[in-house]
C-alpha cells in the first residue's frame, strides 16, 4: 500500500523534473507544502474507507456465521467463528479500549431488549435457546458484533439520532426478516405487530448505543482505524 511518506518522495522525484528543464518556479510550486498536505489528506480519506470496508466484512461474515449457526442447529460453532471475527476487529482496532467497553455495552441492552421480546411474545428460537426467556448466545455474539461497526463502518450515523431511530425502525425488521428466511428465527402471530414492536424497541436501542460511542468516542484523542492501514504511514487526524 501507498503511504504518505512514499508519495510524498515520489512528487518531490518528480517536482526535480523541471529544476532539470531550467524551471525552477514550477519546481517550487510542485514542491510546496500545501500540495502535500493535499495528497495526506487524500490518503486519509481512502485509507478511512479501506477500514470501513473491512469492518463491514467482518461484521457481514459474522452476521452469517451467527445466523446459519442457528438455522443449522450449529449454534456455537456459528457464534465461535463470530467470536474469531470479532478478535480480529480487536486486534487491527487502534481504539481497542473503547471497543471493549462498546461490546459490553452492546451485549447488555442488547440481551434486555431480546429477553423483553421473547416475554412479550415478539418472536421465538426453534433453536438453540437454553431458556424461553433467554435468547441463545449467537444473538448475543451477534449484538457484540454490531458494537464493532459504531465507530467504523456504520461512523455516519455518530451525532444523527434522528437517522438512528430511522436505521433501527426499518432496518432491524428487515434483518430479522432475512433472518427467519434463513430458518434462525420465527416470528409470532400476530406478526405484523410484533414486526412493529420490534422495529420500535430497536429505534430505541440503536440512538441510545450510537449516543454511548461518541460519548466514549469523545474522551480518547485516538482516531478508528485498522492498524496494517496506519502501519502503512497513513494515519487520520
Amino acid at each position: 500500500m501507498l503511504s504518505v511518506e512514499s508519495t510524498q518522495a515520489g512528487l518531490e522525484h518528480i517536482a526535480c523534473y523541471p529544476t532539470r528543464l531550467g524551471c525552477p518556479r514550477m519546481h517550487r510550486a510542485l514542491a510546496t507544502p500545501a500540495i502535500m498536505r493535499v495528497v495526506k489528506m487524500r490518503l486519509n480519506v481512502a485509507c478511512a474507507k479501506m477500514t470501513n470496508f473491512w469492518n463491514f466484512l467482518l461484521y457481514q461474515f459474522g452476521w452469517f456465521a451467527c445466523v446459519l449457526g442457528l438455522a443449522w442447529d450449529l449454534q456455537w460453532l456459528g457464534a465461535t467463528i463470530a467470536l474469531c471475527l470479532v478478535g480480529i476487529h480487536f486486534w487491527l482496532a487502534t481504539d481497542r479500549a473503547v471497543q471493549v467497553k462498546l461490546v459490553c455495552l452492546a451485549a447488555g441492552v442488547g440481551l434486555i431488549v431480546d429477553c423483553l421480546q421473547l416475554q412479550i411474545g415478539v418472536f421465538s428460537f426453534p433453536r438453540g435457546a437454553l431458556r424461553d426467556w433467554l435468547p441463545p448466545a449467537s444473538i448475543v455474539v451477534l449484538w457484540i458484533q454490531f458494537a464493532t461497526t459504531f465507530r467504523y463502518s456504520m461512523r455516519w450515523l455518530s451525532g444523527r439520532y434522528w437517522l438512528c431511530t430511522i436505521f433501527g425502525l426499518v432496518g432491524a425488521p428487515l434483518a430479522f426478516f432475512a433472518g427467519e428466511r434463513l430458518g434462525a428465527i420465527e416470528f409470532l402471530s400476530p406478526r405484523l405487530l410484533n414486526f412493529a414492536i420490534l422495529g420500535v424497541l430497536w429505534s430505541i436501542a440503536v440512538p441510545l448505543l450510537i449516543n454511548l460511542s461518541d460519548h466514549l468516542a469523545s474522551r480518547v484523542a485516538i482516531a478508528p482505524q485498522y492498524r496494517w492501514i496506519s502501519e502503512s504511514g497513513v494515519r487520520l487526524s
